[in-house]
């Protein structure tokens, strides 16, 4: 039987090496577990690329830190991220390395088909921040994908072809390009509202309020079978 609660469409765009993205997911779902008898949601995560440059095999990820941002405001920057974190559950560590994120998306959209996708995401995340594992590299991906219920041959086969390489990219840009985005996490809402940022808790709540507020309003207003004084025998 088909439920009867509302359903929501959310898309989230996201990069794997995207810190602020992991505490996002962490946050929205300590907002979602509060519906669970009131609306459904179908979620989707889809590829944003913060260092497209980045090279496949990985470099040092606080040498790529520091080289980017500068050695002193990375000191002040890994601690703050590490207590964000701590609130969220999340041990931040940052050791290991850095690499382009394409693999891993392609890696993402793969367990879309076998409805596995917020397994990988859990996986990926994981294993990059807490773990300090390379999201380029191809054995670290492909136990990935075992851990979270997919064939680990067929895909190490995937993640070694150039299979929707083209297809990621231009998924990244078209999202980029529809919504304005400029930084992850981004959240689309029934494709109407949007949020960037790591919100907290009670922002998404607000949000999935005003939308199912709207939808009971759609409902209250949606003409119906019934009789008036004039339409029925």
């Amino acid at each position: 039987m088909a439920s009867l609660l509302p359903r929501i469409k959310l898309q989230i765009v996201s990069d794997n090496v995207c810190p602020w993205c992991y505490v996002g997911k962490r946050r929205l779902e300590k907002a979602l577990s509060q519906y669970k008898d009131k609306a459904e949601f179908d979620i989707t995560w889809h590829p944003f690329f913060l260092n497209p440059d980045s090279p496949v095999e990985g470099v040092n990820k606080m040498e790529a830190y520091e080289s980017k941002f500068g050695k002193a405001r990375v000191a002040q920057m890994l601690p703050h991220m590490q207590a964000i974190g701590k609130e969220d559950g999340i041990n931040f560590s940052y050791g290991g390395k850095t690499a382009n994120t394409l693999r891993s998306h392609r890696l993402v959209h793969l367990a879309t088909k076998s409805g596995k996708q917020d397994q990988i995401i859990n996986k990926l995340f994981a294993g990059y921040f807490e773990n300090e594992q390379n999201p380029g590299d191809v054995d670290f991906l492909v136990q990935a994908a075992v851990d979270a219920g997919l064939d680990g041959p067929s895909t190490r086969a995937y993640i070694e072809s150039t299979e929707d390489v083209d297809l990621i990219k231009k998924e990244a840009r078209e999202f980029s390009t529809k919504w304005r985005i400029s930084g992850v996490p981004f959240f689309i809402f029934n494709n109407k509202y949007t949020l960037s940022g790591a919100q907290e808790p009670s922002t998404f709540v607000s949000v999935i309020d005003r939308i199912l507020n709207d939808e009971s309003k759609k409902a209250a207003s949606a003409p119906v079978d019934a009789c008036t004084k004039d339409s029925c025998l």
